[in-house]
């Protein structure tokens, strides 16, 4: 008989694992239907999509107000959709906000609820620990401690490794790739990663194009490339670029193209978040930065329990990698670490150091295969 799964993932980071885990789902249980919300990568993996996750990709509490009606019609429609189905399982991937007020809904009603990578309860919001404990049946965890971590509060918990291991390197040689781009080999490459949100790119870009600027002021022997997330307009970025008048390049983010930029990249400016720890698998030295709107900031800062928010600053308990975040985000301060990185080859080759022993620390290739296993081993078992 067959067995109905639905996944949510509420932006591009989750769509990425959720389309990974779906895949490794199918290789495990053929018989398994696979339906829910999310972006292009997972319906690539043959996911019945319900709603496009780019309608959940918002930011911060002020967002979350202003589409308040469109975040309750897809949660209302969702629930009723999983019920009408009789889903066996769902996979919650992520997104926390979203997903552990759906965890409530479904477990309410007798559903059987998985969750796919923490909350990141460490760094802040410990309090969703007993939320989860309340209302999901187990959790799959990315790194070591978080399984102790939730163990300890007595939730079934399971580490898998992380997929990103799997995922993060090149198509191509450095070679090929410089050709692609048209690049000069002999110059130094700085690759910009803004976020895959609307509202991150508005408060970041123009930051980094003005930092940037002052880079190539000083040495003309630079050239940038600007990853942007393929669920953004690009006209988002024509922009805050307009006026950037280093050689540089947008690449749209899809198939291979993250990975193929970091791997000719010499420093990286990037958005706090899962691309932070891209880069540390790819051995990219890092500036990490973040803004959010006033109000925002104000609301988040009781919750935070960490003195960093980078995620490789926060799993290697120490800051490897400078961030600037909120109101230390400025044009002079972003020049001033991207000079010290990029001119001081010591400093590059001491960062390259610590993120290697970093990414030693998270386990083995074949997460989303293992995650997959335990899915279904979860979902029959009685």
């Amino acid at each position: 008989m067959s067995k109905k799964i639905f996944l949510v993932a509420g932006e591009p980071s989750g769509d990425l694992h959720a389309s990974r885990l779906a895949k490794e789902i199918k290789k495990t249980n053929q018989n398994t239907a696979l339906m829910g919300i999310g972006g292009p990568l997972m319906a690539r993996e043959g996911v019945k999509l319900f709603y496009d996750s780019n309608e959940l990709a918002i930011v911060g509490v002020s967002d979350v107000i202003k589409n308040f009606a469109t975040i309750k019609r897809i949660f209302t429609d969702f629930v009723k959709k999983v019920m009408e189905e009789k889903a066996d399982l769902v996979i919650l991937v992520d997104y926390p906000g979203f997903n552990i007020r759906m965890a409530k809904a479904l477990k309410s009603r007798g559903v059987k609820v998985l969750y796919y990578i923490s909350p990141q309860v460490w760094a802040w919001g410990k309090w969703r620990i007993n939320k989860i404990k309340k209302y999901v049946d187990k959790i799959l965890v990315l790194f070591d401690f978080e399984a102790d971590l939730y163990k300890k509060s007595g939730v079934p918990a399971e580490f898998v490794g992380h997929p990103l291991l799997d995922i993060a390197r090149s198509s191509s040689d450095k070679e090929v790739i410089m050709k692609r781009l048209s690049f000069d080999k002999n110059k130094k490459t700085v690759t910009l990663l803004p976020g895959s949100r609307k509202r991150e790119i508005d408060f970041l870009l123009p930051a980094m194009a003005k930092a940037c600027d002052l880079l190539y002021r000083r040495s003309n022997d630079i050239q940038f490339v600007i990853v942007r997330s393929s669920n953004l307009d690009s006209k988002i970025f024509d922009r805050y670029l307009q006026d950037f008048k280093a050689p540089h390049r947008v690449v749209e983010n899809k198939e291979n193209e993250l990975y193929d930029c970091l791997s000719i990249t010499d420093l990286a400016i990037a958005a706090s978040g899962t691309v932070t720890l891209e880069c540390a698998i790819m051995n990219v030295p890092m500036v990490i930065i973040y803004k959010v709107s006033l109000l925002n900031a104000i609301i988040m800062k009781p919750f935070m329990s960490v003195s960093s928010i980078g995620l490789v600053n926060v799993l290697a308990g120490k800051k490897i990698v400078p961030e600037l975040i909120q109101y230390s985000l400025t044009v002079g301060n972003l020049y001033r670490e991207a000079s010290e990185i990029l001119f001081n080859p010591a400093k590059s080759d001491d960062i390259k150091k610590r993120l290697r022993e970093l990414k030693e620390t998270l386990g083995k290739p074949g997460a989303s295969s293992r995650a997959a296993r335990s899915v279904v081993e979860f979902m029959n078992a009685d």
